[in-house]
Formats: C-alpha cells, structure tokens, sequence
C-alpha cells in the first residue's frame, strides 16, 4: 500500500478544514437577526437540501476520474459545461474577497492604528501579496493546515463549551419563527458549507476508495452540520437578543467576553482580541487556499480553447503555476472589493448562486450522463435535483428580500465569458 494513500482518519480531518470556514462567524448576527434563536434550523435545512447534492458530485468524480466541473456539465452540451465551470471561476473569486476583507476588518480591531487606513487599501494590499506568493507557487504545507484548523476550532470550541456550562433556555423559551425572514437565511447557511465539493476529489486518494470514500464525505459533512448546530445555539444561548441588535459579526465576540466575564478582568477587555486573531488567520488562509486552487479552472478552459488568447493563459513560471490565471484571479477579487467595498452580503450572495448554478448544471450533466448510457436514474440523481431546484428557489427570495440583484461585476463576468464561448467554440472544436 502506498505511504501517500490517505486514511479514513486523515480524510476526514482534512475534509473538516476545508468545509469549516469562516462561515459560520459572520453569519451568526445574520441568522440571529433573521431568525432569532432558531438560526441553528437554517444549518440543519441546508445540511439536509446538500445531502443528495454531495452524493451526487462523488459519483460525478467517480464517472470522470481527474475531471472538471466543465467535464460534469458537458454531456448536455459543451456550452453548459464552460458555463458550469466559467460560473465556479468567478464566483468562487468572492469567497476569496471576502475572507480578506474579513481578515482586515478583524486586523483593524486588534491593531488600532490600522483603523485610520481604508479597508480597501489595505484589501488590496493583502491580494497583491497573495499574487506575489501565488507565483511563487507558495504551498500552505500541512503543518500550516493543522494550525489554521486548531485556530479556527479555539473560538468554535470555546462557544460551544461556555454554552454548555452556562446553558439557561431564557432566551430560547417562547420565541416563535418567522418562516418569511427564516428562508432568507439558506443562501447564508450554504456559504457556510462552501467547500465540500473539494472534498469529493479525495477520494480517489484514500486507501480504501470504494468503502471509506463515502464515509469520508459523509462523515466530515455530518460533523460539520452538528458543530455549525452547536455554535449558533448555543452562542446565542449565551449572548440571546443583543445578538439580533449587533451591527455586524465583529461584535459577537466582544458581546460573549461582557456577558461572562462582566467584571472588567484583563481576559474580558482582550479576550475577544485574542478570538479575533484566531478568526483572522483562519480566514486568510482560508482565502489565501481559493486563490492558489481556483486559478486551475481557468487554466482548463484555457486548455479547452474556450476563451481568448488560451496559450497565453496556459503558459508557466518555472514553478508550474499559469500566472496569467494568478492576475485575472486577483484582478476579479479586487474588482469586487472595490465595487462592495467589502460588502458581506453582497459578496455572499454572489458566490452561493454561482456555486449553485454549478451544482445545478453538474447534476443535469449526470442525469443526461446516465440517459446516454442507457441507465436508470437513481434517487440521489432526483434528490439531487430536487435540492438544486429548492436552493435556487431561497436564492431567489433573498434577492428579492434584499432588494438586489447579483453585483454588476459578476454579470458582467458571464455576459464576458458567454461572448468566450461563443467566439472560441469552433477553435475548440477544431482542436
């Protein structure tokens, strides 16, 4: 057996770091204001809407062993797998915006003289750096990895623990729901979990494959769920309706340290400081790991010969790295800082429906996949679907509640990319 085979064990740790972000921080003030205590629920929806969903995805990279989200999408028409992937591209590029705007947001609170900068100027100062590194080809190497998973669980656990001990249902008890304003969480809940679908490429790494493959997914995924429950419960278990009223998610620590620690100790006045540290490394390195795996989506369009100028964009510095991709990447994010200036929501919003739209694609390439092949459907294949159709559905409502479209960058981008396709198609037929 080789020694680079993973483990049940290691993939299911390594899943966890990756499907663990920093979603669920920022969105604790957001489903408390939209659902109050009940905010845990929207976790526990969506972890059952992408159950199918990520079952769906394993068997599409079963099918299409070292494959893309183009070669997912693609049995229904070459069009809709660049659509799929082109989609995944530049949406995934506001996750990455966001968790730099968050890094420096939590940066400015734990170094004061960094508040007389612009957050923008310091946003793009931080994305510059992480072309710089990108070039270099600069790995997050495991050690790294197992640091920022140790520093993003401390605040989780740290929640979760002081819950339990402190656990009172004052603030739970009585409180009804308003389903209006609890669907318009989903699309919040599912940034959340963005990520999983990197996890489905590991199994082909594991050392038993065909048996700790799906339990590796689902393991992780179901843990994922259960700590995401944990903490929005048991935060606001702690915290309960200031946390409704706080401005943004920069509050939330600083909210938990007054409410158990109100005697003015040195741990309650820097406590939250040493949490937002945590947070912040977590989140750039969460950030910092979209970028160095993202650019590759690109650079198999461009190998596809799908968009303008592809030998260009498949060109390498000497360590292996398509740095014309590594530009555009970084040349988006900061579009979409600019534009947003580092809007949560906004941002959040755009990378939920382009993921969605991926995922929605992918399935229907698998079910045309399976037509084609003259096999029945499977009830994932349905469930699948069926989850697709109900997230773009709470996608719709929380557009229509926010009173917004998808940011102008981001449309943009598509319109940019469906004039790629249609001016390059020939040339990739031909090749």
């Amino acid at each position: 057996m080789s020694s680079t085979k993973l483990s049940l064990r290691s993939a299911i740790f390594i899943n966890l770091n990756i499907i663990l972000g920093t979603g669920i921080f920022i969105n604790s003030v957001l489903l408390a204001r939209h659902a109050g205590p009940w905010g845990a629920l929207t976790y526990m929806l969506v972890g059952t809407l992408l159950l199918p969903l990520i079952l769906a995805l394993a068997e599409l990279v079963k099918i299409h062993k070292g494959g893309s989200f183009y070669d997912y999408a693609a049995p229904l028409h070459p069009f809709v797998g660049f659509m799929s992937q082109w989609s995944y591209f530049v949406g995934k590029m506001a996750a990455c915006a966001l968790g730099v705007h968050i890094f420096v947001s939590l940066l400015k609170t734990i170094f004061i003289p960094l508040q007389d900068y612009p957050s923008i100027m310091l946003d793009s100062l931080v994305i510059g750096v992480f072309i710089a590194l990108n070039m270099l080809n600069l790995r997050i190497n495991r050690s790294i990895q197992i640091l920022f998973f140790i520093l993003k669980m401390v605040p989780i656990l740290f929640v979760i623990i002081s819950g339990i001990i402190f656990f009172s249902p004052t603030y739970i008890i009585n409180q009804a729901i308003n389903w209006n304003d609890f669907f318009v969480t989903i699309p919040f809940a599912l940034y959340a979990f963005t990520g999983f679908e990197a996890t489905c490429s590991l199994i082909h790494t594991l050392q038993n494959p065909e048996k700790d493959g799906p339990r590796a997914i689902l393991y992780s995924y179901g843990m994922s769920v259960l700590i995401a429950v944990l903490f929005q419960t048991l935060l606001y278990v702690l915290v309960g309706p200031q946390l409704r009223i706080a401005g943004t998610f920069l509050e939330t620590f600083p909210l938990v340290f007054k409410t158990l620690f109100s005697d003015g100790s040195l741990f309650s006045t820097h406590g939250a400081l040493l949490i937002h540290v945590a947070i912040a490394c977590s989140a750039l390195g969460a950030a910092y790991g979209v970028m160095f795996s993202n650019a590759w989506n690109l650079f198999t369009l461009a190998e596809k010969r799908l968009i303008y100028h592809p030998t260009l964009f498949t060109r390498l510095t000497k360590g292996g790295v398509p740095y014309l991709c590594v530009i555009v990447e970084g040349t988006i994010a900061l579009v979409y800082l600019w534009y947003t200036q580092g809007n949560q929501v906004a941002l959040q919003q755009v990378n939920t429906l382009a993921l969605t739209t991926t995922f929605s694609l992918s399935v229907l390439g698998l079910i045309a996949y399976l037509l084609k092949k003259n096999l029945k459907l499977t009830w994932v294949c349905i469930g699948a679907t069926l989850s697709c159709s109900l997230l773009l559905g709470f996608l719709i409502k929380n557009f229509m509640h926010y009173q917004a479209l998808p940011i102008l960058p981001f449309l943009l981008l598509i319109a940019f990319g469906i004039v790629n396709f249609l001016t390059n198609f020939k040339q990739h037929q031909r090749a």
